[in-house]
């Protein structure tokens, strides 16, 4: 049952792409991503594009994204370690954060074919918020690492 939700999920998540146009060019001057109802913001990482309300790109392949899901009755944790490990995923290091006092966990990861992906898991209630950076490769993640880093360290959550 596991297996199901990261397919059905993965699917979503095409889905969502492809409506949103990933990549698209956009004349958005606004530099973060949110999502209102939850009180959560981040800043767009320098030289990054917003697409939308919650999510950006830099080139055609680099995407980051904030998305919510309900936690389902599954504990915070597992829940961000299945969400790592999906599409087998490697996880090359993870550490636990606070955040405005919510618990929170930032995973680099890396995927079958070669994206690495840099997330933050927020533990909000009932839900798990994430915001996670997609990059192409490992050369070009040891690139926008330092950006990426400095984006993550904007998160607001407000109570």
């Amino acid at each position: 049952m596991k297996h199901m939700n990261y397919v059905v999920r993965a699917l979503m998540l095409t889905v969502l792409l492809v409506i949103v146009g990933c990549g698209a060019n956009t004349s958005s001057t606004k530099t973060k991503m949110e999502i209102p109802k939850l009180g959560i913001s981040i800043k767009i990482p320098s030289g990054w594009k917003l697409d939308n309300s919650q999510m950006c790109h830099k080139g055609e392949f680099n995407t980051g994204m904030l998305m919510e899901e309900p936690l389902a009755g599954n504990k915070f944790a597992d829940a961000a370690t299945g969400m790592s490990k999906e599409f087998g995923a490697e996880i090359v290091s993870e550490k636990e954060l606070k955040i405005n006092g919510y618990e929170a966990i930032k995973t680099h990861i890396k995927l079958p074919n070669g994206v690495h992906s840099l997330r933050v898991y927020i533990h909000k209630g009932d839900k798990i918020v994430y915001v996670g950076f997609a990059v192409e490769s490992g050369k070009i993640f040891k690139k926008f690492k330092s950006s990426l880093l400095k984006s993550i360290k904007t998160i607001k959550i407000k109570k």
